[in-house]
Formats: C-alpha cells, sequence, structure tokens
C-alpha cells in the first residue's frame, strides 16, 4: 500500500517535470523518489538513518553506520544529512518541496535556510498529514507570498506557494549550560533534537541517577544519544569508552559538535536501536516517546528484550521513561535485578542488571 504522503503528491507531481527539485523534512517514506522521474535535477536531503538505508537500496547502493552519506544515480541524489552540514553543497533549485514535521518551529527553519536555495519565481510547496501541521501549513508559507491549497487527500494537504519576497533570516538558538552532579556540559541547540532553552526532565532525571549511582563500567552506549548529553556527562563521570548512536543524522551533528564544544571524545555512529551493536558494560537510554504512539512504545520494548544480548557479564541498563509505560514488567522479565532509582509523577529511572 502507498504512503498517505505519496498519494497526495503523485496525482500532481507534473508540476515537478523538467524542474529542478529539492526535497527535504520529516522524510521517512522512500516511495517519494519517484517524483524524481519527471525533473530535470532532484536533490533529497533525508535525516531518518532507516529510511536512508531504503533509499540506497533503491539506488543499487548500500548504506554504512557513518553519520553523514551522499548517493547519486543520474540526475538524483540523495543525502542522509544534517540540514546545515549539507545546505552550503545544495544546487539552486526552481522548487521546494518540503515533509512537515510536528514542530512548527523545524519546519520555519527548513524553510527559511532552503528558501534561499529558490530562485525568484520559483515555488515553495509543503505537504504533511492533517495532524501534524498540513492542514494549517498556509501559515509558515505567507513569509514568501500568498500561499495556496494544492491537494487535499487520505488526511494529508499540500499547499503550495510562488516565491515573491524572501523570509526572515533563520536566527540559531544559543547555547545553553547543563549542570549536574558538580559538572557541567555546555549545547548548542536545534529544533529538531531537543527541548529548547533546556534538557528534558527524563533526561535530566536520568543523567542525575548515572552521577548519583556513578556505576563501575568501562565501554558505554549512549543510545538515542540526541544532542549528546548523557554520552557527554558518562565522560565527565570518568567512562573511559562511550559510543553514541541516533537514527537521526542532526542528532548525530550535534552530538559531534557539543563533543568539541567540551572538548570530549565521544565516538558516534548511525543505528536504529540496538541493531549492528556490540556488547557494553553499560547502556544509557531514554526511548522514544515523543508522539506517544503505540509502535515508538514497541519499539522501546524490543529493545529492553535485545539489551541482555548486549551487555556484558555484571552490566548495567539505565532506562527512564513515562511511569505509565509498564516498562519495570518487562525490565523484570529480562533481567535479574531491577530497582527504580528516582521517581516523579511522570518518570521513573531504571537500573537493571
Amino acid at each position: 500500500m502507498q504512503s498517505a504522503l505519496y498519494d497526495l503528491i503523485e496525482p500532481v507531481s507534473s508540476i515537478f517535470a523538467g524542474k529542478r527539485l529539492i526535497i527535504c523534512g520529516t522524510l521517512v517514506d522512500e516511495q517519494l523518489l519517484k517524483l524524481a522521474a519527471q525533473t530535470k535535477r532532484t536533490q533529497v536531503i533525508v535525516d531518518n538513518y532507516l529510511c536512508a538505508s531504503r533509499m540506497a537500496a533503491l539506488m543499487g547502493q548500500q548504506i554504512t553506520d557513518a553519520p553523514e552519506q551522499s548517493f547519486n544515480y543520474k540526475h538524483l541524489s540523495v543525502y542522509y544529512s544534517s540540514l546545515e552540514k549539507i545546505l552550503p553543497n545544495i544546487e539552486p533549485s526552481d522548487v521546494l518541496l518540503t515533509i512537515l514535521d510536528k514542530s512548527k518551529s523545524q519546519n520555519q527553519k527548513i524553510l527559511r535556510l532552503l528558501s534561499k536555495k529558490i530562485s525568484r519565481g520559483g515555488f515553495i510547496f509543503t505537504a504533511g498529514a492533517n495532524d501534524s501541521g498540513g492542514k494549517s501549513a498556509s501559515s509558515l508559507l505567507k513569509e514568501f507570498g500568498d500561499p495556496q491549497k494544492s491537494a487535499v487527500r487520505r488526511k494529508c494537504t499540500l499547499f503550495g506557494v510562488s516565491l515573491e519576497q524572501n523570509a526572515a533570516t533563520y536566527q540559531k538558538l544559543q547555547e545553553i549550560t547543563f549542570k549536574c552532579g558538580g559538572f557541567e556540559v555546555k549545547l548548542m541547540q536545534d529544533e529538531a533534537v531537543f527541548s529548547k532553552g533546556r534538557v528534558d526532565e527524563g533526561t535530566s532525571m536520568l543523567i542525575n541517577a548515572l552521577s548519583r549511582k556513578r556505576p563501575p563500567a568501562k565501554t558505554a552506549l549512549d543510545l538515542g544519544c540526541g544532542c549528546g548529553v548523557v554520552g557527554l556527562s558518562l565522560k565527565r563521570l570518568g567512562l573511559k569508552d562511550v559510543l553514541s548512536t541516533d537514527i537521526s543524522a542532526s542528532a548525530l551533528a550535534l552530538t559531534r559538535k557539543n563533543a568539541t564544544l567540551n572538548s570530549l571524545e565521544v565516538e558516534v555512529r548511525s543505528a536504529d536501536m540496538l541493531q549492528g551493536l556490540g556488547k557494553f558494560d553499560l547502556i544509557a537510554v531514554n526511548p522514544p516517546f515523543h508522539q506517544g504512539t503505540a509502535v515508538e512504545r514497541e519499539m522501546a520494548l524490543n529493545m529492553i528484550r535485545e539489551a541482555p544480548k548486549h551487555l556484558n557479564e555484571g552490566g548495567n541498563l539505565f532506562l527512564v521513561g513515562n511511569s505509565f509505560l509498564g516498562y519495570e514488567e518487562k525490565l523484570k522479565e529480562q533481567f535479574s535485578s531491577v530497582v527504580c532509582l528516582e521517581k516523579t509523577s511522570r518518570f521513573c529511572v531504571y537500573q537493571a542488571r
């Protein structure tokens, strides 16, 4: 079955014919590569490692676990990269298609940065599920011109605007300082990666528990590293070897920047949860549950089932999660010892040995 977004855009894809097209945003559907068929040139910027893997396969190529990669086939280029990293290499184009994220500030960032690559009189389109901002996306496009609804299908909406004026300049977020357990970590920010102006409550609780427990370990995995603050905190606590992994190219790029900012050395690698990873003395994780979906909960539960295979003897999993998600029961099924280290009305930090 074709995805809702592809079903939305494909019937009107003739608008891209003979044009130079940029596709960016929250891409999780490799079918969108088909939109390149009639174009003169298509550049795709994808942040999601799994989607990038599937796109590479469609192009007859294979992805590695490197944080940044590109794939080329005839007039099509796919970049698995953060937007800021690849932006200088993106060629000027006629049309921008942005697949919307639930974060309005993230959508605005993408539109403002990539609109600079679109020639005056070119077009900017937004596509998204109605409950993810697709229905109200005209408000994002007003700073470029007079937006028009181009298509509606399967609870998704496509808006378009002819680029008549330049948008406001994108302003980067200011650096913040996170303090915990007698140490501090400086952090650059990115709307695509973590809470604006702060480290979220669950992650703060996880780091605080690690700081108080200070478990004996040499090798550690910061799983789903986000901005990298957990892995960098583990380095501050004296762990020798820390691997930070994520499915997001933006998260990996930000983790690298923050490691450099703090003069700390961590290894950074792309990964889909624990797939393809080795064994560690310690795994620290705040599992994804940003959208509150059953799929994300199942991802976390599958990670709990797989975690013992990725821990050395006597190793520990440190996990923080919403109290209502039922992680404790699943942890007790897989581990010999499970302790709640810290708990609030919203979150609980578990140590599973």
